[in-house]
């Protein structure tokens, strides 16, 4: 035991005491530094100046300093004493400067350092005049030292100057907006921090988003001045449709007044055009003024003499200068009170004296015109709520006015009615046309039948006036019409002159060459003498043997009427029909006209002998058809529609006759048929309209007792106003927030009943404020195409919502529809107005706007660029790290601490 004690006193020896304390210093004083010291940085004074210490707690590391004591007592080297100390020294020298940069020291100094930006403002409130002008005088100013440049409009963007120090301020895509704000905040961004530092703003002080004073106050507690530049602002030039308004009540035949909204921004002259359903306005077609800059309300009198829809555009122009020209043209679409119109168009030989009375006591304004007068644009059509085509060929419409009436049907929800008669549906060549395809019943192949033999004369005047190219033309019509006939049919040719003659006698079509050769050696010579040619093509068709008896009667000339018609009376009587074809300005067009009538054939006129061929070809083909079906019939309802509602077709008059035709597939529908099973009255929607096919005519001559039938004018009325019978749809009203071009909107569906209307698919589409706005109600149910369609999204229980962009700067109108499967069910619609960008409202310096940024910031609103560069710059604190002469000190002591261990400078010194 007592060895053990003198062997652990023997241990300790007092070096090993004081390392062991040097040790627990060293926690300790770890401990204490990490509790002492703060997180945030320290600042203390260094003679005349200030050092900060970025992380103070760094120094915590400091504390080890004892161990290095601690280790040069328990240090094994053969070092000196004095060796030992230095090196220990250098060593604790070293770590000390090392640990000093740990804790990022940085000395504090002021000097006049000076940053600045120069904010342009290149939204479209600026003109390009101003910001050329602002430009050449920041150029010219040469500004010390150099800024940052900055351009914004709806956000910042830095631009360079060019080689030549010029600035070019070219305007960006979206220069509709100002957003003050984001340039302020992105300049502040861009100048360094130890500068004092300036922002310079060039421009009119017109914000559209952002909160630019706030930014403004921010930035001057961080010592950012903000300044203004003063100029006298070039207006730009604006003229802008804000609306125009109608009388809430408008009737027909009364005079009224609209009122068109222009604002302009400069004094200007103006044009103002006003059209009524694409015509000049009747009262006031246009004005001309001299506006001055601000709103002006400008009368415009109108009157309109058809109730039910009517369209109004107005159109702005002028030779000033106007930057925006989508907003110079509006329209208005409104419901004329009165009895709806009805327009019948019919040839002018036509009898619809019987229809427009019917139409009359159903309750209805008749206009009445021929297929020449007709318009080839929809928009005339716009305020009738039906439209009547009574038995026309197809020459009678081109191509052009039936696809203004279809398209009329289409997007205005209007009624058309084709009807039957001896010159319309395959009679009349409309085969291959807009409205053929778009009929619910099929015109070709009408009859499933063989056709019938027909027998045709062709009665031709051969006289002298029709010498040289007509006498041959007319041949090559006669021999056209030949090739037509099939085997079974019968023809004969009468050459007329002064007297008849038979060129062809009643024969087969098979003898095809010889007939040929006969028509091949008719010359011309001679007067002109009707009336013994058509009785010998009489006697010969009476004993001919066919089912289809047909004259065509050919002349160019003039003729006695004398014993004509009663002949012409005879021969219908007896079965045959006749027609004419009259060449030339000189032809007697009342009495061939009238011929044609009687004989129940058609007429046809031309002044180019080239078209005699075709003539005869398309009334040979005519007279081939057997759609033709005159015989009794009684009528039939089939179909379910409210158009015949309450109607006895049972005790209806029975039909003289009919064009037969085929049904075409569903969603056509059939309402009425014919006791032959044959279609009637067939109907087929067309957009928002229908169109109707009527297979017998409106004319005395099939259907003169149905005419005359007290339930056909009730038939009319339920027919025209079926379309507002099956729209029931409820009312929606439309929220809308705008930001820019950017619109958001939403709607609370309710029903009538006070029932929410949830879980429907939504649609919106956007139109065009300058084309006639849709409005469905008992006048109207118009949609003009859309801009931008959409699906709305459901976001609570009957509440729906969408947005969009609004593509340009103009009027619109915003329409949302709710649908139950393909049903309309809910619609609403609701304006958006976007003349002009937003900042536009406003034009000019808002200097009070600027005056109050500069406050806030604590600069100023200079008139002149040399008082902003003229402005004192006080000092400015910056901070420079300290890193360098610490960390050379600790790499000299690190080499000197190698020294003298790698060498034997203390040597001779006792140990």
């Amino acid at each position: 035991m007592r060895r053990l004690r003198d062997g652990l006193i023997a241990a300790i020896q007092p070096s090993v005491i004081l390392s062991l304390g040097l040790i627990a210093l060293s926690a300790f004083g770890a401990l204490l530094a990490l509790f002492l010291l703060p997180e945030e940085p320290l600042a203390f004074g260094v003679f005349e100046g200030s050092v900060i210490l970025g992380s103070p707690r760094a120094l915590a590391a400091l504390s080890v300093l004892p161990l290095f004591i601690a280790f040069a007592l328990r240090s094994r080297t053969d070092l000196s004493v004095l060796a030992n100390v230095v090196a220990t020294g250098l060593r604790v020298v070293s770590y000390s400067l090392v640990v000093l940069v740990l804790s990022s020291p940085e000395r504090v100094r002021e000097e006049k350092r000076l940053a600045h930006a120069v904010l342009f403002d290149v939204s479209d409130s600026m003109s390009d005049r101003d910001l050329e002008d602002l430009a050449a005088r920041i150029t010219a100013a040469k500004l010390q030292p150099p800024p940052l440049f900055l351009r914004f409009a709806s956000r910042p963007e830095r631009i360079e100057p060019s080689e030549d120090n010029a600035l070019h301020l070219e305007r960006p895509e979206a220069s509709e907006e100002t957003d003050l704000a984001s340039a302020l905040l992105y300049a502040a961004a861009l100048l360094p921090s130890d500068h004092h530092r300036r922002i310079l703003i060039v421009s009119d002080g017109r914000e559209t988003q952002g909160d630019a004073a706030a930014v403004a106050a921010r930035l001057a507690e961080t010592g950012i001045e903000i300044h203004a530049l003063r100029f006298h602002a070039d207006i730009p030039g604006e003229i802008a449709l804000l609306g125009i308004d109608a009388p809430p009540k408008v009737e027909a035949s009364r005079p009224f007044t609209l009122r068109a909204k222009v604002e302009t921004t400069r004094p200007a002259r103006v044009r103002l055009e006003l059209k009524q359903g694409g015509l000049p306005n009747a009262l006031e077609p246009y004005k001309e003024l001299d506006l001055d800059a601000g709103v002006h309300t400008v009368e415009v009198r109108s009157i309109a003499h058809h109730a039910g829809p009517l369209d109004y555009t107005l159109t702005l122009t002028t030779k000033d200068e106007d930057r925006f020209e989508g907003n110079n043209r509006l329209a208005l679409n409104l419901s004329v009170e009165g009895r709806p119109s009805v327009l019948i168009v019919s040839t002018a030989r036509s009898r619809t004296h019987h229809l427009a009375d019917a139409l009359s006591a159903a309750g209805f304004e008749v206009s009445r015109t021929t297929p020449a007068s007709l318009p080839t644009s929809r928009e005339a059509f716009a305020h009738y709520r039906g439209i009547f085509l009574v038995d026309l060929h197809a020459s009678d419409l081109s191509d052009a006015r039936q696809r203004a009436l279809l398209d009329a049907a289409r997007l205005d929800g209007i009624t058309l009615v084709y009807s039957g008669g001896e010159r319309s549906y395959g009679l009349g060549d409309l085969q291959g046309t807009r409205l053929a395809e778009a009929l619910p019943v099929s015109i070709e192949g009408e009859k499933s039948l063989e056709r019938p033999a027909l027998a045709l004369s062709l009665v031709i005047d051969k006289s002298g006036s029709m010498a040289g190219v007509k006498m041959e033309l007319a041949k090559q019509a006669a021999r056209a019409a030949l090739d037509l006939l099939s085997p079974e049919d019968l023809i004969q040719i009468v050459g007329f002159d002064s007297r008849p003659a038979r060129i062809v006698r009643m024969q087969s079509v098979r003898n095809r060459l010889g007939i040929r050769r006969e028509i091949a050696g008719i010359s011309a010579s001679g007067g002109t003498a009707i009336v013994p040619a058509l009785e010998m093509a009489h006697a010969d068709l009476s004993l001919a043997r066919a089912e289809l008896k047909h004259v065509i009667l050919f002349t160019d000339g003039q003729a006695r009427e004398s014993g004509t018609l009663e002949l012409v009376r005879r021969m219908r009587a007896e079965g045959i029909t006749v027609s004419t074809i009259g060449l030339g300005s000189d032809v007697e067009r009342a009495l061939l006209e009238r011929i044609a009538s009687l004989g129940g054939g058609r007429s046809h006129f031309t002044a180019d002998p080239h078209h005699i061929p075709r003539l005869f070809v398309n009334e040979t083909r005519a007279a081939m058809r057997s759609s033709a079906v005159e015989i009794p019939a009684s009528i039939r309802q089939v179909g379910r529609s409210p158009a015949l509602r309450g109607i006895p077709f049972g005790d209806a008059p029975l039909l003289r006759g009919y064009i037969a035709t085929r049904i075409k597939p569903r969603p056509v529908e059939l309402l009425l048929e014919t006791s032959t099973g044959d279609p009637l009255l067939a109907r087929r929607k067309l957009g928002l309209g229908s169109l109707y096919a009527w297979t017998s005519d409106l004319e005395p001559r099939w259907a003169s007792g149905f005419l005359r039938w007290r339930y056909f004018s009730v038939l009319l009325a339920q027919l025209l106003r079926e379309e507002e019978s099956e729209e029931s749809v409820e009312r929606l009203a439309i929220e809308i927030k705008r930001r820019g071009r950017h619109v958001s909107f939403h709607s609370d569906a309710i029903s009538s009943s006070g029932e929410l209307l949830s879980g429907h698919s939504a649609r919106f589409s956007l139109m065009s404020a300058s084309t006639s706005a849709p409005v469905r109600n008992s006048a109207s149910r118009r949609t003009p195409p859309s801009l931008q369609v959409g699906n709305a999204r459901e976001v609570a229980p009957g509440v729906y919502s969408g947005s969009f962009e609004l593509p340009d700067f103009a009027s619109y109108r915003l329409a949302l529809e709710l649908y139950s499967g393909e049903a309309l069910i809910a619609r609403g619609e609701s304006p958006i107005v976007y003349s002009y960008p937003d900042e536009w409202a406003a034009l000019g310096v808002d200097e009070s706007a600027l005056e109050e940024l500069t406050r806030l910031g604590g600069g100023a609103l200079h008139n002149e660029l040399d008082s902003f560069n003229a402005a004192p710059i006080p000092p400015s604190r910056y901070r420079e790290r300290i890193v360098l002469l610490p960390l050379s000190l600790a790499l000299l002591a690190f080499l000197l601490d190698l020294l003298i261990r790698r060498t034997r400078l203390f040597d001779r010194l006792p140990r």
